[in-house]
């Protein structure tokens, strides 16, 4: 009885301020600001203004989507973004990427892959990669054969 009248106790304060911060985890509140996790939060691409890519309507043929870890959520936005402004259809989605094959999974590495019918358009599509995260650069790698993707004709996974 007594843990039920201190569950009880702890009920109004986490329910209104957020406080204990565990116990309002334990419930889930998602009225809490603090404790809204970056999945939480929309995927917004980044508008890319550079001068390196020009837009080609040619490129609406292809689906170019974007799965990324949380950490690496702004690089995905920044990606998708100069793939819009290159003329690509792009969306980014958050996953755990654990059903990826992949030889280097190391955080900062990013894996593209493509379908048969993509496969001319690999070569623009990770030259938009390099220059939207020019840090991540070195790590971008292909993968070596086409891929039957579930969704999109080509993949960019950031681990």
């Amino acid at each position: 009885m007594s843990v039920f009248l201190i569950f009880a106790i702890f009920l109004v304060p986490a329910a209104f301020i957020c406080w204990p911060q565990g116990y309002a985890q334990l419930l889930d509140l998602k009225s809490c600001p603090a404790l809204l996790s970056p999945e939480d939060e929309e995927f917004k691409a980044v508008r890319y203004t550079g001068p390196a890519i020009t837009y080609n309507a040619d490129n609406q043929k292809y689906l170019v989507m974007v799965f990324y870890r949380p950490d690496r959520k702004s690089d995905a936005e920044h990606i998708v973004g100069a793939l819009l402004s290159a003329g690509y259809r792009s969306d980014g989605s958050q996953s755990t990427l654990n059903e990826v094959v992949a030889s280097n999974r190391n955080p900062g590495t990013t894996l593209i892959k493509t379908t048969t019918l993509a496969r001319p358009a690999l070569d623009h599509v990770s030259e938009v990669v390099r220059i939207a995260v020019p840090v991540e650069a070195s790590s971008v790698s292909v993968f070596p054969e086409d891929a039957p993707l579930q969704r999109g004709n080509i993949q960019i996974d950031l681990f």
